[in-house]
Order: structure tokens, then C-alpha cells, then sequence
């Protein structure tokens, strides 16, 4: 070929001298066998440096990267995980979404760990008036969280741990554009080397030809596992943690200046200061933390729409949009849908079903499979169980630091000791559970709001709608707050009746979350639908073909119109991890 593969080079096998450049045969036979020798993967933990660095230049994707990036992969066996996106996407969302993904359990269980740890040392200095017998040293355990949800692969990688990923700029040739484009005709091959496909999904997602073709190479596989996250939830996730850590802590000054009686006035005026500095940063949060919801719920409001009218000869891609020529140089470039198309014929062809076509076959694989377990966990107004333990752990497990000791400075032989002191425990216990329970409760009934006033969203002021909403929600949080607050403060130190308005609590957050994530269902049409360019390559169902289906269907030919499947596979294709 007149240049020696190096690097991520495919092996290129003979060929017959009449087919054609271009043609879809020649490129799925070059590209779609990945050499062993030439899989590549990437640390996870370089594709988050610089907080997501890599993720830059969305327009022109993976067509515009710094060929001094090939080093930057290595070659491997096997890859964790392949990441799916579109280049659109604002590299900080996709950063915050694989730092979630990646990093959250292990932030939780550190900051779990040292805060027991804190407590239980702060034991030692239950009384002596310095900063670790403040409640300032939650700050410990806040930090502790801060630091590896940030930094948990980096902290890995120095003890040799790493997680491999594959990203098609790091993981495909730059240095040689014919070797580029094998590798980005070749990604059949990267997926079938992948464990999980993590997908950070956009409302762009589905919409991109590559992306569907990503995901058609993926479930042929069989029972494999998907990750799928909406790149605006963890962001969303993170700015509510913040705001109830927020209003923790604005507590914790007011309950301090109760206990110290009468302190002098410039304390004070500094706990006024640290109040109003709390509050200030709560309500900000709140703002965009609703403001940004009501654009997720809205994105999510379409997905099963998107998903059950799924067509991917819809899905745009890159070449067709540029009239396959690359963007800076003018060259021509092959038209990736004529080889996406070519090798969906060749994976989901039905011999014994002539006139269902191989892009139908995968349509409704994906209508009738994905969507229904995809729309069980992320459709509708559904906040998944396991994001909102995870925020409530990040934001209460600090004052972990603040409570152990205080648990056991009660501990009083003379006044409180076997049956009392478990009561005086107990109550404790329901003191600090009660917190997380509530954030747990007002969390969901959030995202209720959210579903419940989109409808307003498109014909309502939203800074109205956003002022309405925290309006609500203080009303709703304080209303259930002093209901357990009066009743512990007006009981006998020993009296469980606290435990009524506890129970009722867990009864609440059980009824909020109880199979909340198998009540989506479709749209009738989805409010918006972004049609790819058809390729002037690519293969089109015949004419007549398409308005015999009209007639069979009972509407006029030639009028499109968004078809919903309502049958469900019995079985399950993939797992989707949430």
C-alpha cells in the first residue's frame, strides 16, 4: 500500500482488483475484523484529565484531534468500556457524567470510612473547645468526598489500578489518515472487545448514524451490559447534593449560636455572615438547579417517543451533513452510512423473512427490546433509587463526624444506662436518619414537579415557574421537617414517639419509589424529531413499498407519521446498569 502499518494499524487482507473503492463490501471486509494485535485502549483517568480535555473540538468530532495524542493509548486484550456520545455535547457534562458513573461508590464508601474514623477520634476531644470538637470538621468529610469523586481514577492509576476505556480519538490512529479511517470503520471491532457500552446520552444521542451503529454492533452481541446516563442528571445530582449540604450546614450555625448562649457580637455577626453566605449559595443552586430540571424533563419527556418511533435511516451523520467532504481539507471522504447500512444487513438479514428489510429488523430490535427496559429506568419523571442514596449519603455521611461523638458523650451511667440509654439512642439515630430520608423524599417529589409542570414550561415565564417551584418545595420540606422537629423537642429524652412522624416518613419515601420506573410510557409523537440527511449512497425503501405500508397502515401515502410499537419482548437483550 506503499506505507507500513504502525501503531493501530488493522490488518489489511487481499483484495479483488474490480470492487470499487468505496464500496461497502470492500470496506466491511477491510474494517470490521480488528486485528488482536491492534486493540487499543486508553486509562480512563486520561480521558478526564484537564477535566475532559479530549472531549474538545464538538463540531468536527473525532476529524480535528492532535495526532500527538496516540501515545496516549496502549494496547490491550480486552476494554472495559467502550464510551458512546455525540461530539455536540459540552465536554463538562460528559466529564461530571463518567465521574459519577466511574467514581461515586468509591467517594461514598471514603467519605463514609473517614468520617467513622473522624468521629469516632473526636471522641478524644469531645470538650476541649478546639476545631475537631467544632462541627466545622464535617468539612473533613466533605472534602474527603470532593476529592476522590474528583480524582478516584488518578489515585487508582498511582498504585497501577486502571480502568480501560475506549475513545475514538485516543484510541484510533491520528498520525496517518488512512489508518484513521480504518480504525473509525473498524469500531465493530473495539465493541466486540468491550464489556459494557457506556452511553452518555443527549437528546443528539439517538439521532447520530455512528451512535446506532455503536449500539446495532453492541446488542447483536447477546446478554451484555449497557450503561446509560443522561449527561444532565449528574449535574443535576451534584447541585442537589450541594443545596442540602448547603442548608446542613446553615443549620448546624444556627444550632451552634442556640448552645453557646449569648456569644459576643462580632461571633455573632459572623454566624449571620456564614448564614447569609449559605443561603445566598442555596437559593443559586436551587435556580438552576430547577431551571436546568425542567429542560432534563422535557429531554426525557421525548425519549419515549424518541425510542419507540426509532428509525435509523433518520440518524444523521457527519459526511452526508458535510457532503462527504472533509470540512478543511475538500477531500472526498467515504459515506459512513453505506457501510453502517451494508453491515446492518449483514448482522440482522432474515433469509426467511424477504420482505422485512435489515433496517427494520434493527429498528424494532430497538423499539421493541432496548426501549422498554431503557424507558423501565429513564423515562418519564423516574429518579433512579440508587443516584438519589448515593446524593443523600454524599451530603449526611459527614455529620457522621459530628453525631458518633455525641452518641457517646450520652452515655451516662447514672441517668441513662441499658434499656434508657438504647431509647435516648434511638431517638438519636432518628435524628440523623431523618435528615437523608427527607432530602430522599423532597428529591423525588422534585422531579414529580418537574413532569407535573412541563406542560407550563412553553407558555409560562420559567423564572416564574423556577420562583414557584422552590416556593413549593421550602413549604413541603419545612412542613415535614417540624412535624419530626416538635415532636423531638416537646418528648421525654427516653420517648419514641418521634418514631411517628419517622415512620411516616419511610412510608412516603417507599410509596415515592415503589416501581416508579416501570410507570413511563410512550408519547404519541415526540415534540421534536431531528432528521438526519439522507445519503445520495445509501439504499431507500422503494416508493412503492412505502406507500403500500401507508395503505395497510390506514393513512394517506406519502404522510409521515410516528408509529409506537406496543408489544414488549418477553425477554431482556441487554442490561441496562443505572
Amino acid at each position: 500500500m506503499g506505507f507500513e502499518p504502525v501503531g493501530h494499524a488493522l490488518s489489511l487482507p487481499s483484495l479483488p482488483s474490480t470492487e470499487s473503492s468505496h464500496s461497502p463490501e470492500r470496506l466491511a471486509r477491510l474494517y470490521s475484523n480488528l486485528d488482536p494485535e491492534r486493540l487499543r485502549a486508553v486509562p480512563l483517568s486520561i480521558c478526564l484529565e484537564s477535566w475532559g480535555r479530549h472531549f474538545r473540538n464538538e463540531v468536527e468530532g473525532a476529524f480535528s484531534v492532535d495526532a500527538a495524542n496516540d501515545h496516549l493509548s496502549q494496547k490491550t486484550e480486552q476494554i472495559d468500556n467502550f464510551l458512546s456520545h455525540d461530539w455536540a455535547t459540552s465536554r463538562f457534562l460528559k466529564v461530571l457524567t463518567l465521574l459519577w458513573v466511574f467514581n461515586i461508590r468509591a467517594a461514598t464508601i471514603a467519605t463514609f470510612l473517614i468520617s467513622c474514623i473522624l468521629g469516632f477520634l473526636r471522641i478524644y476531644w469531645y470538650g476541649t473547645g478546639s476545631m475537631m470538637d467544632h462541627w466545622c470538621s464535617t468539612f473533613f468529610g466533605y472534602a474527603t468526598f470532593v476529592i476522590v469523586f474528583c480524582w478516584w481514577q488518578r489515585i487508582q492509576s498511582l498504585f497501577g489500578i486502571s480502568r480501560k476505556v475506549f475513545l475514538d480519538k485516543l484510541c484510533i490512529a491520528q498520525h496517518n489518515p488512512a489508518l484513521k479511517q480504518q480504525g473509525i470503520l473498524g469500531l465493530a471491532g473495539f465493541l466486540q472487545k468491550s464489556n459494557t457500552l457506556t452511553v452518555m446520552w443527549s437528546q443528539r444521542w439517538a439521532t447520530r448514524l455512528w451512535c446506532t451503529y455503536e449500539l446495532a454492533a453492541f446488542m447483536r452481541q447477546g446478554n451484555l451490559q449497557i450503561e446509560l446516563m443522561p449527561v444532565k442528571l449528574a449535574g443535576i445530582l451534584l447541585m442537589q447534593g450541594s443545596c442540602w449540604a448547603a442548608i446542613s450546614i446553615a443549620h448546624a450555625i444556627m444550632a451552634s449560636d442556640g448552645q453557646e448562649g449569648d456569644p459576643d457580637y462580632s461571633a455573632y455577626t459572623l454566624s449571620l455572615i456564614g448564614i447569609g453566605i449559605f443561603s445566598v449559595i442555596l437559593i443559586a443552586l436551587t435556580a438552576v438547579m430547577v431551571h436546568t430540571g425542567l429542560w432534563l424533563m422535557k429531554e426525557l419527556d421525548e425519549l419515549p417517543g424518541q425510542l419507540k418511533a426509532f428509525r435509523i435511516q433518520d440518524a444523521a451523520c457527519y459526511c452526508c451533513a458535510h457532503g462527504h467532504r472533509h470540512p478543511k481539507t475538500g477531500k472526498e471522504i467515504p459515506c459512513d452510512r453505506e457501510y453502517v447500512y451494508w453491515m446492518l444487513r449483514t448482522w440482522f438479514h432474515d433469509p426467511e423473512a424477504p420482505d422485512k428489510s435489515h433496517l427494520d429488523s434493527f429498528n424494532a430490535m430497538v423499539r421493541e427490546q432496548l426501549a422498554p427496559v431503557v424507558l423501565k429506568h429513564a423515562g418519564g419523571s423516574t429518579l433512579p433509587l440508587s443516584y438519589a442514596l448515593y446524593v443523600c449519603a454524599a451530603c449526611n455521611l459527614p455529620w457522621l463526624i459530628d453525631y458518633i461523638p455525641w452518641w457517646a458523650a450520652g452515655y451516662c451511667p447514672e441517668e441513662k444506662a441499658g434499656f434508657a440509654f438504647l431509647l435516648w439512642w434511638l431517638r438519636g439515630l432518628m435524628l440523623f436518619l431523618y435528615h437523608p430520608l427527607l432530602q430522599l423524599a423532597m428529591m423525588r417529589i422534585c422531579t414529580m414537579m418537574w413532569k407535573a409542570l412541563l406542560p407550563l414550561a412553553e407558555r409560562t415565564w420559567r423564572v416564574a415557574l423556577t420562583a414557584v417551584q422552590i416556593l413549593i418545595m421550602i413549604i413541603v420540606a419545612l412542613a415535614v421537617w417540624l412535624a419530626f422537629r416538635y415532636v423531638y423537642q416537646v418528648t421525654d429524652s427516653t420517648s419514641l414517639l418521634p418514631g411517628l412522624p419517622f415512620v411516616a416518613l419511610v412510608i412516603l419515601d417507599i410509596a415515592l419509589f415503589w416501581r416508579s420506573g416501570e410507570r413511563a410510557t410512550a408519547s404519541a409523537r415526540p415534540d421534536h424529531k431531528e432528521t438526519g440527511p439522507s445519503s445520495s449512497h445509501a439504499t431507500d425503501p422503494e416508493k412503492e413499498d412505502v406507500e403500500k405500508k401507508d395503505e395497510d397502515d390506514g393513512r394517506t401515502p406519502g404522510h409521515c407519521i410516528w408509529h409506537i410499537s406496543e408489544t414488549e419482548a418477553d425477554g431482556q437483550l441487554v442490561e441496562v446498569k443505572l
